[in-house]
């Protein structure tokens, strides 16, 4: 049983209960399970009700749901950016490795390289045959780069219905402001204009797609929500956070949130949750604009404080423990992972990720002892003008920002922000012990990664 938790904040405290969990006692299936991986965008753990950080999140009870009947992850990495986090999830792989390590913009040429081997491409290596699709913001392409708009089916996905970068990045610019109700469509490789509301519209194709592959599929559903522009949703998607276009900022992202979380709540009564291994994580934490305090707003998105990469990650459906919570430090890079043993492929020796069915079972059961993240920018090969890594252990974390020549360490015990940097030289003994360990860890890794070479 995991204990009482007291999560503080700044100094504040918010008593959560403790998660009772069971072990799922589905029968097995005669075949591997369908996988949906959803993906919020810009949406961090101070902003799930479930997770118990912040006393003011926007309304969520279909992901609390979701959370009740699954597994909640308390300690998930991701990367700080929109990028970096897909093109870990679809490769596996640490930013280092695939050059994706900024965000990709509009104007520029660079995109995940096709020699990439991505989640799709490792799914047709699998006993069973696989259907894959990608619904959403894709984020990994842009309209100048050599693929443009035929980047995610090239990828290897079979179906890409969605956006190529942000809404308001439009590929055919026209006299009215892009967004949520103004949004260019990809739909494998053909482009139209669109006028409905962006998070309805990827949930009724999510359900559409669904209902139409065959078994086993991959979806990925990567919503744009609550990315911004912040357009005021539909008034019956967020009928608690009334937020028109002159409501205060956090109040037009809650209300973003909160239809986001309606429109889950319709995409989840129609999964099979006897068949359907459900993950829901962030790709970074909350953008400054939407931290309300005492939550710090430059310790969030694009940073590396836990406000930046510590996101929302819960899982549910076959084999997973009921009402848990787990401990395990884990990264977007262990979807990749896990959905190759569910597929039953050998994962390839380059793939940074670990599997989590063991840890879906087991809340409790041990993965790794050190987890890294990091940005670096420009996007590609070395050198960089901007590089941060970051890694933590059970307690304690390092931050390095290597421009710099910087190390700092963080004390993380009984707190879901950083605080502030210590003086490792005043730790008790057996304290500086294991931040010296965590120190040779961290400075050790990143070597071991390698990266792109310069074209």
């Amino acid at each position: 049983m995991i204990p009482l938790l007291w999560v503080a904040c700044h100094g504040a405290q918010h008593e959560v209960e403790p998660p009772v969990h069971t072990a799922s006692t589905e029968p097995p299936l005669s075949g591997p399970p369908d996988v949906l991986v959803i993906l919020a965008d810009d949406v961090g753990t101070d902003k799930v009700a479930v997770y118990g950080e912040h006393d003011r999140p926007p309304p969520t009870p279909n992901l609390d749901a979701l959370a009740a009947r699954g597994t909640l992850f308390r300690n998930a990495w991701a990367t700080p950016l929109c990028s970096p986090t897909r093109a870990a999830l679809v490769t596996g792989k640490m930013p280092r490795r695939s050059g994706v390590g900024a965000n990709l913009q509009p104007g520029s040429r660079k995109e995940l390289p096709l020699s990439e081997r991505t989640l799709p491409e490792l799914l047709d290596e699998a006993p069973d045959p696989w259907a894959t699709a990608w619904i959403g913001k894709w984020h990994l392409a842009t309209p100048t780069s050599p693929s443009n708009v035929h980047h995610p089916n090239l990828q290897g996905f079979d179906h890409f219905w969605g956006t190529l970068t942000n809404l308001y990045d439009e590929l055919q610019p026209d006299a009215v402001r892009a967004g949520y109700y103004h949004w260019d469509l990809i739909d494998d490789g053909e482009v139209s204009k669109r006028s409905d509301y962006a998070t309805t519209a990827v949930v009724d194709e999510t359900l559409r797609t669904m209902a139409d592959l065959p078994h086993p599929w991959l979806i990925v559903v990567a919503l744009h929500a609550a990315h911004k522009p912040l357009d005021p949703p539909p008034a019956e998607l967020s009928p608690e956070v009334a937020a028109g276009p002159d409501a205060a900022v956090p109040q037009q992202y809650h209300a973003v949130v909160e239809a986001m979380d309606t429109e889950l709540g319709r995409l989840l009564a129609a999964v099979d949750e006897d068949r359907t291994l459900t993950f829901f994580l962030g790709d970074n934490g909350t953008p400054g604009f939407a931290v309300l305090p005492p939550w710090k707003a430059n310790h969030g998105k694009e940073s590396l404080f836990e406000g930046g990469i510590n996101v929302p990650m819960l899982a549910a459906g076959p084999g997973v423990a009921v009402g848990a919570e787990s401990p395990a430090l884990v990264h977007v890079v262990d979807v990749f992972a896990t959905v190759a043993e569910v597929a039953g492929v050998p994962l390839p020796d380059d793939v940074d990720g670990r599997s989590l069915l063991a840890v879906l079972a087991d809340p409790d059961a041990p993965l790794r002892d050190v987890v890294h993240t990091e940005r670096f920018e420009p996007a590609g090969p070395p050198p960089y003008r901007l590089d941060w890594r970051t890694s933590r252990g059970p307690r304690f974390k390092v931050f390095e920002r290597v421009e710099d020549e910087e190390l700092r360490v963080y004390d993380l015990a009984g707190r879901v922000d950083d605080g502030s940097a210590i003086d490792v030289d005043a730790l008790p003994a057996d304290e500086r012990a294991e931040v010296d360990a965590l120190i040779a860890d961290h400075l050790a890794y990143w070597p071991t990664l390698g990266g792109p070479e310069a074209p």
